[in-house]
């Protein structure tokens, strides 16, 4: 008796299983992509002349936030929360540490998860660097030298984006500082996806699939609007040379807001490395910005 005839592949069933293997792959670069570069911090503190005591603070989903606090030398005016950006740790933002603590200034440097030393999570995102910022905020109003003060954010990147993020929920921030900031999370992932060749019908597809994961929508969270939720004063700090995040979406975030100062810094890139005498007067009149707006809420 002879085999039976075997039924004839039809393009569907061909084509199906090649179509949820290319999504799968997809999906899993996606994934990949939303896992930062961990590097530990090379410089600490003590580096560049700063006073400090490591320690960890609790976040969301139980993780734990390497930390550094330094404190300032005699009457503190402030306390600031520093966050970094993608793929970098609290060693990056030393030099903001060490402007914001000559004026004065406690300073709470911290890494992100998934970044630095802090612990590992499922991925890295605006949001979680806002839950970060948020929780190391929490940990500065319960520090008996800082309960009183008010608390600043600073973010550099993706940590500036969530430190408007987190002063547009807190209306106990009493001013954020936010460097080489993009306008939008939707527009510079967009431009990271042609950057990388990745067929443009794909693109919205991509990115309504991330704002899935992540739990939040794009417009929600961008800084183009989470500054206008900000009642209190607002630095943008932009390099005109920036590769990165055009300077131009600097412009868009500020947008001729009242409360918000953006100071272009020609020449700089996306690290936006400052002289010391041009950082001090930044922050030295951001914070008088911020005197102002205090006592005009009292």
């Amino acid at each position: 008796m002879g085999a039976a005839p075997s039924e004839p592949v039809t393009i569907w069933q061909a084509v199906i299983p090649a179509a949820l293997a290319l999504a799968a792959l997809g999906i899993g670069a996606l994934h990949w992509g939303l896992r930062a570069p961990r590097l530990r911090p090379a410089l600490s503190p003590a580096d560049v002349d700063l006073p400090f005591e490591t320690l960890h603070i609790p976040t969301a989903r139980n993780r734990q936030l390497a930390a550094w606090w330094v404190p300032a030398r005699g009457r503190a005016r402030y306390a600031a929360v520093v966050i970094h950006g993608w793929g970098g740790n609290r060693g990056h933002m030393l030099p903001v540490a060490a402007l914001l603590h000559r004026q004065g200034v406690h300073v709470l440097l911290i890494d992100a998860r998934g970044h630095g030393e802090s612990d590992a999570d499922t991925y890295s995102a605006l949001p979680r660097f806002a839950e970060d910022l948020e929780a190391a905020l929490d940990w500065v109003r319960r520090r008996p030298e800082a309960e009183s003060l008010s608390v600043l954010l600073v973010g550099h990147s993706v940590g500036a984006a969530a430190a408007l993020l987190a002063g547009s929920r807190r209306p106990e921030v009493r001013g954020v500082i936010a460097l080489s900031t993009f306008a939008h999370p939707a527009r510079l992932m967009s431009r990271f996806f042609r950057e990388h060749r990745v067929p443009a019908p794909l693109i919205p597809l991509a990115l309504r699939y991330i704002e899935w994961v992540i739990g939040h929508r794009f417009e929600d969270i961008a800084p183009v609007h989470t500054v206008h939720r900000i009642q209190a004063p607002v630095l943008l700090i932009h390099g005109t040379k920036d590769c990165v995040v055009p300077v131009e979406d600097a412009r868009t975030v500020a947008d001729a807001l009242p409360h918000v100062h953006l100071a272009e810094i020609p020449g700089a890139g996306h690290a936006l490395r400052l002289d010391a005498d041009q950082g001090e007067r930044l922050i030295r009149t951001f914070l008088a910005r911020v005197e102002v707006a205090a006592s005009a809420d009292t």
